[in-house]
Formats: structure tokens, sequence, C-alpha cells
């Protein structure tokens, strides 16, 4: 019994430690110019950085270097890259730069694979991948290309009026494109208008698409997001205390995140109600931040904003709006980040990229760009690309479960299911004494990547076992409810 003691002590212990390290830097890495974006993260974690001093990094999960790609050498004044890069499925980086108008196609070796020459108009808006592997870029002449990713070449051209599309094309699972040029407008996989939405103000923000087709898009001046179907009419507005200027972003639950210039953070139904304002007010005197909130796989929302006392400080947000922790961080951040599966949030501040230790392991699954060759929001590209089919996530080999996430837990805990076939499912959850508190599920699931969510709101603080049976196959997981 003393031992059984021991051993639970220890685990809470233990937990207790990695929960309370939350918020802490683990490395930082330094560049020779300003960073200006987010990173992108490849499949087999590898991050990958765009620079002002026009080159592409590559690092290792750990932050250390692992090759660098001096973009632009013959060119010596005006050049920098300041966009996200794009993940091609077999490992190929794309980028461009801001100053000529270039879009690589770089290995993920770090060897140039080819440079096409877009100098009619350079790119202000990162590259984003089709269904299909196509590239899409939108450069400042208010054009549209899609781009052959094996030579640069292009497949078709639209062009658009409005303003310059500074937040870049959106791709839908059909391939249809959506840029935004002070109005919303939809491209057809062949590169034809197929309607727009004029909303009376300025769109600054990507469009957004729900697992259902609904999109999201906001406008600056009339201070609104907007959910639209999928032939462009608007289904509801919300309107905030001020302008929007990021992006919004979605919640595995469907709930809407966006921040305004009003301060403050705000979550909205999938119908259009308010669900809660974050009740920290930020500050909006730097008006270049156009910050976008990052949601976690366990529906965490991280936010990094100047607070009332001129301090930038790092918020986790519960996704019931309440305040999870917080950390006071040297410099404004103005860009938005992203979180690798090892559970750390990649922020960018000045030349540096700071990895901070979260509790989420990766970005939650639901639709929203990233511009990095999945639309799913995973960030990463690890989805395979066909020319006849849909992405399909890659099939697991075997079954399994992965650990409790995050663990500890409050009160939302996660359990990943990897089905090498469609096969029949039961979950139960039992207490610490072997009792039998709930069944998740029970019934057959369909082949792939599954995910179970046990809401343990009206449980009270200790350890649980999630005993999983696939197929008779039998798996039992540990998990610590600490409130």
């Amino acid at each position: 019994m003393k031992k059984n003691i021991t051993l639970l002590l220890i685990f809470i212990t233990m937990s207790l430690l990695q929960a309370a390290d939350e918020g802490s830097i683990k490395w930082t890495f330094s560049t020779g110019g300003e960073i200006y974006s987010l990173p992108a993260i490849g499949g087999d974690g590898t991050i990958y950085l765009a620079s002002y001093d026009k080159y592409l990094y590559a690092l290792n999960s750990d932050g250390s270097l692992k090759w660098k790609y001096h973009a632009l050498t013959d060119n010596n004044w005006e050049c920098f890259l300041r966009n996200t890069p794009a993940l091609g499925s077999d490992g190929t980086v794309y980028f461009v730069d801001n100053s000529y108008g270039y879009l690589f196609a770089v290995g993920n070796d770090g060897t140039e694979k080819w440079k096409a020459d877009f100098t009619d108009g350079r790119m202000a808006a990162p590259p984003a991948i089709g269904p299909n592997g196509e590239i899409i870029i939108v450069t400042t002449m208010r054009e549209v290309f899609s781009v052959n990713p094996a030579d640069g070449r292009v497949n078709w051209k639209y062009t658009f009026s409005g303003g310059e599309d500074e937040a870049g094309a959106v791709i839908d699972a059909s391939g249809a494109v959506f840029v935004r040029g002070g109005r919303l407008k939809k491209i057809s996989p062949s590169g034809n208008e197929e309607w727009e939405f004029e909303n009376g103000s300025n769109i600054y923000s990507s469009a957004i698409i729900a697992g259902d087709g609904t999109l999201y898009i906001t406008g600056s001046s009339d201070k609104t997001l907007y959910a639209l179907d999928g032939n462009g009419n608007e289904l509801w507005n919300f309107t905030a205390g001020d302008k929007i200027y990021g992006s919004p972003v979605l919640g595995p639950d469907g709930t809407i995140y966006f921040y305004s210039y009003d301060g403050f953070i705000h979550a909205v139904n999938p119908d259009g109600t308010e669900k809660w304002t974050f009740d920290e007010q930020f500050q909006s005197l730097f008006g270049d931040i156009k910050a976008t909130p990052i949601v976690g796989a366990d529906s965490v929302v991280y936010f990094s904003g100047v607070t009332s006392d001129f301090s930038t400080r790092l918020f986790a947000i519960n996704p019931d709006g309440s305040a999870r922790w917080s950390v006071t961080l040297s410099d404004v951040v103005r860009f938005q980040a992203t979180i690798s599966r090892d559970s750390l949030l990649l922020v960018p501040q000045g030349n540096k990229l700071l990895a901070i230790k979260v509790g989420s392991a990766g970005l939650a699954d639901s639709p929203f760009p990233k511009f990095r060759g999945d639309y799913a929001n995973t960030g990463y590209a690890n989805v395979s690309v066909t020319a006849i089919g849909p992405r399909k996530e890659n099939i697991p080999g075997k079954y399994s479960v992965s650990e409790v996430y995050p663990n500890p837990f409050n009160p939302r805990a996660r359990i990943r299911l990897n089905l090498k076939r469609s096969a029949r499912v039961r979950v139960d959850v039992y207490n610490a004494t072997g009792r039998r508190l709930l069944r998740l599920t029970d019934g057959q699931k369909n082949t792939g990547r599954q995910e179970l969510i046990w809401d343990a709101s009206s449980y009270g603080s200790g350890v649980y076992f999630i005993d999983v049976m696939i197929d008779g196959v039998h798996m039992t997981r540990k998990a610590l409810l600490v409130k």
C-alpha cells in the first residue's frame, strides 16, 4: 500500500512540475535580421524560418541549426524574406521574397530546386499549396498565379481589382482559391472568378474555412466578423468594439477567436453569438500589430499582447475564457506563433525565435489556413498529395493509442486513436480504485486517426485510467486531473 502511495505521489509531483514548467523559455535561435513571419514545421519536426537577412533557416526541434539557404545572393539592397514558407508533401520548401518577386523551391536538404521570376510584382503574401500540389501566389500587381510545383511554370493567371492582398490565398479541399483585395473573391480551380463578397469595408484578414464549408472573414473599418456560405452569401455578422486587422482562427469545437483594436480577444459561437471576451484588455497603440490568437490541440488559446502596464505578456487562456497562466516577455511580439508536437510555442520576437514550453501538443486540428500545404491546421506538412484525389492522412500501420494530453489536464483531456483499418472501439474511464465511471465510446470507427475528448468538469482531482479496446487489442493510459 505504501509503495502505491509513494508511486502516486511521485507521479503527481512530476506532473505538477511539468505543469509549472509551462511558460518557460526552453531555447532561442537568433538570425541575422528581423523575423516577420511565423515558422513552418515539417513532418519530421524540422522548423523552417524566413528572415530579413535573406536566409531561409532549417532548425532541428531542439533549436540547433540544420542548414541555411541564402536567397537573392546577387541583389544587395532592399532584399528581404518576411513570409511564412509553405511545405510540400515531398518536403520541398516554397517561399517568396518581398522585393524582387521570386518564388523559390528548396529541397529539405537546403539545395535549390528552382527559382521562378515574377518580378512584374513583388509578393507581399506567403505562398499556399492546393490539394493537387499546385503553388498559389499573389503579387502586388493584383495577380494570382497557379504554379507547377515541379518546375515553377505557370498553370494559370487571374487578375483582380481592388487593393493588395497581404494576407495571401486560402485554398479549400476542392482546390478553389480565396483571395482578398478589399473584397473576398472566390476563384475556381481553373482560375475563373466565381463570386465576390462586398461588405462596404476593407477586408484585411485571410478567410478561414470551417469543416461544413462556412467561411469567416473580418472587416477593418466596420469592425465586423462575417460568416458566409459557400456561395458568398452572408449568414450572420458579429460586430466588435473596434477594427479587426488580424485573421480569425477556429477551435476544434467551431468557436471563432479573433483580436480587435478595442484590446480584447473575442470568442464567438458558430451561430454568431458571443461566447466570451477575455478579461485582460491589451493596448492597441502599436498599430502595426496585426495580432492573431493561436489555438492548441487541447483547445487552449495563446495570445501575446501589451497590457495596461505596457509590459508584453503571453497568456494561455482556457476554452471557457479564464486565464490559465501568463508570463512576461522581454519585448513586443508582432506576429503570430505556432506550436510544435513536442509542446513548444514558437514565437518570433525581433531577430529571435523563442521556444516556450506549453501544455498543448501541437495546434488544434481544425480548419484554418497555415500556408504550409496543410489546410487542416495541424501545422505540419505530413499529408500525401495526389493529382486526382483529395488529401488523405497517412494510414497507421497498427492500432495504437497516444498518451493523454494535456497531462495533467483540467477539465478536458484528449485521447487519440490510430486505426490501421475500420474497427470496433470501446473506451472507458476508471478511477484509481478500479471503478468504471463512464464509457466514452463503444462502436465502429473508421480507418485513420480518431480523437476523443473527455470533459471531466464534474469529477474531482486525482488519477484516472483510460481503458481502450480496439478489435480485442487492449491498452490503458493514465491521466491526472488537477483542479
